[in-house]
């Protein structure tokens, strides 16, 4: 598909803002507890977003025909992802917040990924598991009422990180008016839940032995930069569904007909910012700007 008339604002750099908190006692008006009860001394909150609209999100699998899996166990599988759209909702409560990571419990009774997701989100783990701390989002919010379409934000998490890491940042932009499209990164993220129950865990390349400094530095180098071409490929096939999805006739797609997907962002913290600058390779129709 043709992106000939999309302008694409090539944003690279850290997009900072890993899992931003503030407790309790910091921030007592605004909790983020899945029951609705007052928070607890000490429980870490979101901050809240400073926009005028509300945050909606909804996930979907979304799986690339043109490429292979690579990891998989069937070498006929290809190329599958997740990937929630953060969108501007009414302001208005609609519903209560969403799970702050989806499939959090079956990551941590899953135990190749368990330890992995303990490690990446240390003492706020079992806060996540347990629902007490969620998400700025209602899942499958109605999308706020907007006489302009609403610009579009592609996010590239960090190798080795989640996009619900940037959950904060996220939000504000959306409160701000924005779509975000954030990419679960399978294979990079430490897990990713698909909803036919699997979690996917990250790949690791086992290391050939006796490296020396320098090869095993040479050797990281090489993987980072299949990363990042792996992370330009996706973005640019998320910009392809949005495409179609946006033109298309799938009333059920919840933002059809309000993308404006002639203001596209991609984004990316880390690595993840590296991607943007490899978009040329994979969109010669283009127009960076």
């Amino acid at each position: 598909m043709s992106l000939r008339h999309t302008t694409v604002v090539l944003a690279s750099g850290l997009l900072l803002g890993t899992f931003a908190y503030v407790t309790a006692q910091e921030s007592p008006s605004q909790p983020q507890l899945k029951n609705g009860s007052a928070p607890q001394t000490g429980v870490p909150q979101l901050p809240s977003p400073t926009g005028e609209f509300g945050v909606g999100r909804v996930g979907y699998e979304w799986t690339d025909g043109s490429r292979s899996d690579g990891h998989a166990a069937d070498s006929k599988a290809h190329r599958d992802l997740m990937v929630y759209l953060w969108y501007p909702a009414p302001k208005a409560k609609a519903g209560e917040p969403a799970e702050y990571l989806p499939g959090a419990k079956r990551m941590d009774t899953d135990a190749a990924v368990a330890p992995a997701m303990r490690e990446e989100f240390e003492g706020v783990w079992p806060l996540i598991v347990s629902g007490t701390i969620s998400s700025l989002a209602i899942e499958n919010a109605p999308v706020a009422r907007s006489q302009k379409k609403f610009p579009v934000v592609i996010l590239a998490p960090g190798t080795g990180g989640t996009s619900f890491e940037y959950t904060s940042l996220i939000g504000n932009l959306v409160s701000h008016g924005y779509v975000v499209a954030a990419i679960e990164n399978t294979y990079g993220a430490p897990a990713v839940a698909f909803p036919d129950g699997r979690i996917v865990p990250a790949y690791h390349e086992p290391e050939p032995p006796n490296l020396s400094p320098d090869q095993r530095f040479q050797r990281m180098m090489k993987s980072a930069g299949q990363w990042i071409d792996t992370g330009a490929r996706d973005i640019v096939f998320v910009l392809n569904q949005l495409t179609k999805l946006d033109d298309g006739n799938e009333k059920t797609f919840v933002l059809r007909k309000k993308l404006d997907l002639n203001r596209v962002a991609p984004m990316g913290h880390s690595a993840g910012g590296r991607t943007p600058l490899s978009l040329a390779r994979w969109m010669p129709d283009s127009k960076p700007a």
